[in-house]
């Protein structure tokens, strides 16, 4: 509430928050996505409608497909509000597939809640024509999919668009950002009969894309998941979507205030509010002030204004006419583009509920259908039943009085399947009654309500009402339905109520559960019974061992008593989608994810003995496994990580589950530490919170210092570490350095655990630097070379066998080759007294040769080689013996190179200047030679006298010009020593 206060004081410099009611539905909502999207719906209404009041119903999605069934039901029987704003909702076919039965019992609620006069708006979803995608970036099965409940035919569904130019009507495109930045929903149902309204500005169908009832055998293509065929009549023209659009690109959506921030939102789920809004300020405009319950539901009402003449389509809608909603290419930009008039990408097109001069627009032309000022508004004032029964097989007769039918015979639905006509007349009409339709893959037996509606000759339809509803019961006895238990499960000893939701349900004399009777029930309509639970006795459908006590409730009438398909035992096992993203039972296991329509689960209060592993992933990586008692699939609602009651604890990550055991992905921590932190574990199953436990996330361990930085490859033996955070260390991660870091071991073998240290046996491995890095569920210490760095070397003390070639130069550069043992990790080898440069060593092993340039030395001198090495270092001898096979003589030769060479530029010139060499190779120098050379230019030779350090040479500017210094001896022309090259001044 704090963030609609602070909301509405923004808007309207006063708190409106006293306006929102909120009712919780199974223990309220979770946290995540879906939570910004609440704050949307409600802080648009109220700023669209500040003077509505807002009835929230927050629920949970739950482990149980059917969770969302009970707030939805709830808010039809509260029957409080005009209009309802609902953002929630999953791929048509992932619920046909996933959840069997669900589809046809938000069709039941729906059709109660149009009857009631309410009107539900649902985003059409934000994934363009694929809405099985899922806010990814590429095409998910089936490739051309609408999103449920938007394409329930008793809901509004609403697209998306993006305003290019704030005019006057603004100029709109389809909202579509691209595979990464979603587009609006929109398309045909595979489900689904057209509605009677939406008939006459429908797109053409073709048998292509009839999906609903194009494919009887279900073979898999563009609408279709295999195995689920269409069950309307070949040639039905199905439901299209959406209904209506309005703005939702969130580049340029609305500002809302959530979670302590402003921040801009958008999307279909922006797109919906603001339409139940806009209703809402319609119903309470003056032209309908004599509509006690405003338009009713409109959605009928929308597309009778469109119909009327273009003129009023003008008046009242913004045809979106440019773009397309295929973001994700799935339909090459012809699924679906939009087009003049009515069209799959934003339907009707936008608002104009007045134009820029409150000249007449949607919200007086809607006023104006409702109380007949525009036409006769066909009315149904009741049904009778002249033959037989209300069986869902159908074909009986039924008579509908009403009025302004006109003389014309017209069309009639039940629902939104149309009946065949015996007569007609303005008044009355006679029609044989077509079977009850329930999808495909709703559990057999399936009853309920149809809306009847009247469609004149001029596409005029009755809007539905209580006096328009027909019940369809289970077989020619009129015997009752039950479709679904809201909500299906709770304690064994009973006491909570449940509502049962079916067809012929009037004058039930008995209700039980299993053969319990319950003792107190009210029947509130034909299509629903409020009633207590009674204490279960343990007589179970399926055994109390499968960790709850299924019973199936049945409802006696004068008619009979209902009956249902089997109750299986709940599927147990790793929770794996398909690549549609549903979860269905596995071929054969002859078990259910849903429960059946009239099922109950009795289930105990659920108890935590264990969690384990020891330790979680503060990132949210972790699966962990519960182990306890009274788990099951159907009962179980969510897990509370966290403070149980608090909405942002409740972690519907279920990955696993049997009678005992619950994998469950592990979210966030609260907060990232170095120590590790425990957070309560509870859950939540058949309404009863279990006893309180605890997972504790793992800190991401500091390591200060390591007890040795040599080890001995062949028997490394152990590693003190020091740190903080090391009680939760599970492992110690040995990485060779620098390029060479995919060259990892691991060591598990801790001792000596406490917070600050832990002793680790270190596993053998190559002979390179290695980072020590101490590992948790969380995470690795730091990289600290200074701190970590551990190096394996083969232990003793090195030898040098030989050494080739035995003399050279003395002014040094001989590459020299040495052989010996336990000469690997050398850190110097020695000509005499003064160091070598090696250039090569063994890698692999602890023995091979060496490659090392000799350094100067004074001529005729013999010296002797030696080499040190830290594997030397670790048995107390580190450099070897004097050998007499290794030994190396200085022979008389030219200086070594000029030191301190320098060229600096002058004009027209360089000035070269040195430093005598180290060493004159056994004979005085007796010249100085400068060369200096440039692409494109002959070389230029200077020759000085031996005292002389610094010529300055003539040289064309512009060009860059190298310089080379030798010194001469008797022996002949020394090294050479260059200059960083210079370029003269013109």
């Amino acid at each position: 509430m704090s963030d609609i206060k602070i909301f509405t004081q923004c808007y309207f410099g006063a708190d409106h928050s006293k306006q929102v009611t909120v009712t919780s539905v199974d223990g309220g909502p979770g946290t995540g996505p879906g939570s910004a999207e609440a704050a949307l719906d409600v802080e648009d209404v109220a700023g669209l409608a500040p003077g509505a009041k807002i009835h929230v119903f927050q629920g949970p999605n739950m482990n149980d497909p059917f969770g969302p069934l009970d707030t939805w039901n709830a808010i039809a029987v509260a029957d409080d509000a005009s209009q309802v704003s609902s953002s929630w909702g999953l791929c048509e076919t992932e619920v046909q597939q996933g959840a069997p039965g669900v589809l046809q019992v938000e069709n039941e609620i729906f059709e109660q809640m149009a009857a009631q006069g309410q009107t539900v708006f649902s985003s059409a979803g934000d994934d363009g024509s694929d809405d099985c995608a899922g806010h990814g970036s590429t095409a998910v099965a089936t490739n051309l999919s609408l999103d449920d409940p938007a394409s329930q035919p008793y809901v509004t569904s609403v697209g998306g668009t993006t305003i290019t130019n704030p005019s006057e009507p603004p100029a709109e495109t389809v909202w579509n950002n691209g595979n990464n930045g979603g587009a609006g929903g929109g398309g045909i149902s595979a489900v689904w009969a057209m509605q009677p309204w939406q008939d006459a500005v429908a797109v053409h169908q073709s048998t292509v894309n009839q999906a609903c009832s194009n494919d009887p055998a279900g073979t898999a293509d563009n609408y279709h998941l295999a195995g689920i065929g269409s069950t309307l009549p070949s040639g039905t023209q199905c439901r299209e979507t959406p209904d209506v659009s309005a703005l939702a690109d969130p580049q340029s959506g609305p500002t809302i205030f959530y979670d302590g921030f402003w921040t801009q939102i958008g999307g279909t789920s922006s797109s919906t509010p603001m339409w139940a809004a806009m209703l809402a300020e319609i119903n309470g405009s003056q032209g309908c002030a004599t509509l006690a319950h405003g338009v009713g539901f409109a959605d009928p009402l929308f597309y009778q204004v469109a119909a009327a003449s273009p003129t009023a389509y003008a008046q009242a809608f913004s045809d979106v006419t440019k773009g397309n909603n295929d973001n994700l290419g799935v339909g090459t930009g012809v699924a679906w583009p939009a087009t003049k008039g009515y069209d799959l990408a934003t339907g009707l097109g936008a608002p104009r509920i007045t134009d820029a001069n409150g000249a007449p627009g949607l919200a007086a032309q809607m006023c104006a259908a409702a109380t007949g000022k525009t036409a006769p508004v066909p009315t149904v004032s009741g049904l009778t039943q002249l033959s037989g029964t209300t069986s869902i097989a159908g074909g009986e007769t039924v008579r509908i009085d009403g009025a302004n039918f006109g003389s014309a015979a017209g069309a009639v639905y039940f629902g939104n399947v149309r009946a065949s006509v015996v007569t007609w007349s303005a008044a009355a009409v006679t029609v044989n009654v077509p079977p009850f339709y329930a999808p495909n893959g709703t559990p057999a037996g399936a009853g309920g309500r149809a809306d009847v509606a009247v469609v004149t000759a001029g596409h005029q339809s009755s809007s539905p009402s209580a006096a328009a509803v027909y019940q369809y019961t289970a077989n020619a006895s009129g015997a009752p339905v039950v479709d679904y238990v809201s909500a299906p499960n709770g304690p064994v000893a009973g006491g909570n109520t449940v509502h049962i939701i079916g067809a012929g349900l009037t004058g039930a004399t008995s209700v039980h559960f299993g053969d319990v009777a319950a003792t107190s029930f009210t029947v509130l309509s034909a299509n629903e019974i409020s009633v207590k639970v009674p204490a279960s006795d343990a007589a179970c459908a399926v055994s109390a061992a499968q960790g709850m006590c299924a019973v199936a409730v049945s409802v006696t009438t004068p008619s009979g008593t209902s009956s249902g398909p089997g109750i299986l035992p709940a599927y147990q096992g790793p929770i794996v989608f398909n690549a549609a993203g549903a979860f269905v039972p596995p071929a054969g296991c002859g078990c259910e994810i849903v429960p059946a329509p009239q099922e109950y689960d009795y289930a105990a209060k659920p108890a935590i003995t264990s969690v384990s592993p020891a330790y979680a992933d503060e990132n949210g990586s972790s699966a962990d496994v519960i182990t306890g008692s009274g788990f099951n699939l159907l009962t179980l609602e969510y897990v509370n990580v966290g403070t149980a009651g608090q909405g942002f604890s409740q972690d519907f990550d279920v990955l696993g589950i049997t009678p005992t055991q619950i994998t469950v992905g592990i979210p966030f921590a609260p907060q990232f530490t170095v120590e590790p932190l425990a957070v309560p574990l509870s859950l939540v199953s058949a309404g009863q919170l279990s006893n309180v436990s605890k997972v504790v996330y793992a800190g991401n361990p500091v390591l200060t210092s390591i007890s040795k930085h040599l080890a001995d490859q062949a028997n490394p033996g152990h590693l003190k570490i020091t740190g903080h955070g090391l009680v939760d260390v599970t492992s110690v991660v040995f990485q060779a350095q620098g390029d060479l870091s995919f060259l990892t071991s691991t060591s598990t073998a801790i001792t000596n655990q406490t917070d600050t240290s832990l002793t680790v046996a270190i596993p053998q491995f190559f002979e390179f630097p290695v980072d020590v890095l101490a590992c948790s569920a969380t995470g690795c210490s730091e990289i600290n070379p200074k701190v970590d760095t551990l190096l394996l070397v083969y232990a003793g003390r090195p030898v040098v066998t030989s050494s080739s070639p035995a003399a050279g130069p003395a002014h040094g550069g001989t590459t020299v080759t040495i052989q010996g043992a336990l000469d690997s990790e050398v850190t110097a080898v020695d000509f005499g007294s003064v160091a070598g440069k090696l250039l090569a060593e063994p890698q692999a092993g602890p023995s091979g040769p060496l490659m090392v340039v000799a350094p100067p030395g004074k001529a005729g001198t013999k010296v002797n080689i030696t080499i040190t090495t830290l594997g030397g270092t670790l048995v107390g001898h580190p450099r070897s013996a004097v050998t007499k096979t290794a030994t190396f003589t200085y022979k008389a030769s030219s200086p070594t190179a000029p030191r301190n060479v320098t060229a600096k530029a002058g004009v027209k010139s360089a000035t070269v200047s040195w430093s005598a060499p180290s060493d004159n190779g056994g004979g005085v120098v007796t010249q100085y030679r400068v060369v200096v050379s440039a692409k494109g230019h002959k070389p230029i030779v200077v020759k000085v006298g031996p005292h002389t350090t610094k010529v300055t040479v003539k040289l064309t500017p512009g060009v860059l010009w190298g310089f080379t210094v030798y010194a001469r001896n008797k022996f002949g022309l020394g090294l050479p020593a260059a200059a960083k090259a210079v370029t003269p001044k013109p």
